[in-house]
C-alpha cells in the first residue's frame, strides 16, 4: 500500500501565460502585445534611471563647487535635492525588483569566456618527433635500395 499523498496534484493550475490569454484573442498576437508592453515598460525604466543619474551627477558636481566656494546655505538646499533624487532612485529600484521575471531578466551573465581547445606543446613536440622518425626511416630504407 502506498503512503505517498497525491492530493496536492488534484488542483493543478495553469501557468500565468495561459491564464492571461483571453479566449477571443489570438495567442501569438497576445504574446507579441505583451512582449511590446514589457519592452516599453523597460525603456521607461531605463529613461527614468538616466534622468535620475544625470540629475544626481549635476547636483554632486554643484555641491563640490559650492564646498570650494564655502557657501553652506546653498549646499544644504542642494543636498536636500540630492537626497530626494536618491530617494526616487531607491523607489525605482524597488519598482523594478517587483516586476515579474521574464526571459531577459531571469539571469545575467557573470563571466563570458571562450576557450579554444588546442594541442599542448608536449603533444606538438611528440608529433614532430614521430614525423622526423618516420622520415628518417624512409630515407634509410631508400639508401639501402640504392
Amino acid at each position: 500500500m502506498s503512503v505517498t499523498d497525491y492530493s496536492k496534484w488534484d488542483n493543478i493550475e495553469l501557468s500565468d501565460d495561459e491564464e492571461k490569454t483571453p479566449d477571443c484573442i489570438d495567442a501569438p498576437y497576445w504574446a507579441r502585445l505583451m512582449h511590446q508592453k514589457r519592452i516599453d515598460r523597460e525603456s521607461k525604466y531605463r529613461e527614468e534611471r538616466e534622468k535620475i543619474n544625470t540629475a544626481k551627477q549635476h547636483l554632486e558636481s554643484k555641491i563640490k563647487k559650492l564646498k570650494i566656494e564655502n557657501k553652506k546655505d546653498q549646499i544644504k538646499e542642494d543636498q536636500a535635492a540630492l537626497d530626494s533624487w536618491r530617494q526616487r532612485e531607491t523607489l525605482l529600484d524597488e519598482q523594478i525588483k517587483k516586476e515579474p521575471w521574464n526571459v531577459d531578466s531571469i539571469g545575467q551573465v557573470k563571466e563570458n569566456t571562450s576557450r579554444i581547445n588546442t594541442k599542448t606543446k608536449i603533444e606538438e613536440i611528440a608529433l614532430e618527433d614521430r614525423y622526423t622518425q618516420a622520415r628518417l626511416e624512409i630515407l634509410s630504407a631508400d639508401s639501402f635500395r640504392g
